[in-house]
């Protein structure tokens, strides 16, 4: 369908600085259907619309685009007397056809934007351009729902894993050994957690320690800090030093007979 006049384009930023999605009167631009073939090659219909839905419901120059399309479908409604009769039932019939044009004309609206984001870095520009805009919890999980239906190969697939871990903000309640290790001395081991996915993105990994006793036995890891920023469910990988090789491993003195040595827990 041709593009409604009236209806918002959303286009690329004006400059490179300018991370904001700026929107214009489709009018303004001269675009004929055969000109969306390249971005629809790289963006379905399919995105084009939840894109579209999500603009709706959360860009405020598109909501109020689309309640005066709303107030003026009401229109061809009759009022409650007449709403139960066959006249009642067209003046639906007409608004929902109505409505159903005009949301197709914003999906070819946003077509049209969607060619300042194509080619081998689009997606992730897309991505962070609506990730910069739109910061809320509830936002960011569509976001990262939105871009999940791109090509899986053009897929920004670390944008979308700070999305979640941003939208979650989980933190890690704790460390548990399933075994213990030895070969430890009283010196605790290093201990590391994985980043959240979120990292790049104001998350924070966690901290733990290692807790010895006199005798190299393990006590424990302890969280120090459970971060901020990772996914619901989430388990991040945590590595802990190996113990240190017994003095003739460490002069070259041979190999270690099975049972010799220590053994990391995992």
């Amino acid at each position: 369908p041709a593009p409604a006049a009236g209806a918002p384009s959303l286009v690329a930023p004006a400059t490179a600085a300018d991370s904001s999605l700026v929107y214009r009167p489709l009018s303004s631009v001269d675009v004929g259907r055969g000109a969306l073939a390249r971005t629809e090659q790289q963006y379905s219909t399919t995105f084009a619309a939840y894109l579209s839905r999500f603009l709706l419901n959360n860009e405020p120059t598109t909501r109020r685009w689309w309640q005066t399309q709303v107030s003026e479908a009401e229109s061809f409604t009759m009022d409650d007397e007449a709403s139960d009769g066959i006249v009642g039932l067209l003046g639906e019939q007409r608004r929902d056809a109505f409505l159903a044009s005009k949301f197709s004309s914003l999906v070819t609206s946003v077509e049209v934007g969607l060619e300042g984001y194509y080619g081998e870095k689009g997606a992730g520009r897309l991505g962070e351009a609506l990730a910069n805009k739109y910061s809320s919890a509830g936002q960011k999980r569509l976001l990262a729902h939105l871009l999940c239906l791109i090509e899986r190969e053009q897929q920004p697939t670390r944008l979308i894993g700070s999305l979640i871990g941003e939208a979650d903000a989980s933190r890690l309640a704790s460390v548990q050994l399933e075994t213990a290790a030895t070969g430890y001395s009283a010196t605790p081991p290093s201990v590391t957690v994985g980043p959240p996915p979120s990292l790049d993105r104001g998350g924070r990994t966690a901290k733990a320690r290692a807790l010895m006793r006199p005798t190299g036995r393990w006590r424990e890891v302890r969280l120090l800090d459970g971060g901020a920023g990772y996914a619901d469910g989430e388990v991040p990988e945590v590595a802990i030093d190996g113990p240190p090789l017994p003095a003739a491993a460490e002069e070259g003195g041979g190999g270690l007979a099975d049972g010799d040595g220590g053994r990391t827990a995992p």
